[in-house]
C-alpha cells in the first residue's frame, strides 16, 4: 500500500485552501492533479484503490475546511441565522438610514 507524503499532502492542502473560496470544484482538483502529474503521485494519490489513505485524507481535508469556514465566519452565521431562528419569534426589520436618529444638536457659539 502506498502512503501519502508530506509534500503531496501539502500541495493538495494548499490547492484545497485556494480553490475552496472560489466557485471551483476543490474535490475535482484533488482528483485531477495527481492524474496530471502522473508517476508516483498518480500511484500514491489514487482514490479508486480500496483502503486508500488519500481518500481518507481528502475527506478529512474537506471536514477541516468546513470547520475553518464556520469558525472564521461565525459572526456572519450568527447574523444570518440568529434573528430568524424559530426561538426568537422575531424577524429582522428595516434598518434606519445611515446617520438617522443619532444626530447631535448643532450649537452656535455667540461672539464674545
Amino acid at each position: 500500500m502506498s502512503t501519502l507524503t508530506f509534500a503531496e499532502a501539502g500541495v493538495v492542502g494548499l490547492i484545497q485552501g485556494i480553490t475552496e473560496l472560489f466557485p471551483l470544484s476543490s474535490l475535482g482538483h484533488s482528483v485531477l492533479i495527481p492524474a496530471l502529474v502522473g508517476g508516483q503521485w498518480a500511484k500514491d494519490l489514487n482514490v479508486s484503490k480500496s483502503e486508500s489513505p488519500y481518500l481518507a485524507y481528502i475527506v478529512g481535508l474537506h471536514v477541516a475546511t468546513a470547520l475553518a469556514m464556520i469558525l472564521f465566519f461565525w459572526r456572519d452565521w450568527v447574523r444570518i441565522i440568529g434573528p430568524s431562528s424559530p426561538r426568537s419569534g422575531t424577524r429582522p426589520g428595516p434598518r434606519p438610514a445611515p446617520g438617522a436618529g443619532h444626530r447631535r444638536a448643532r450649537t452656535r457659539s455667540s461672539p464674545g
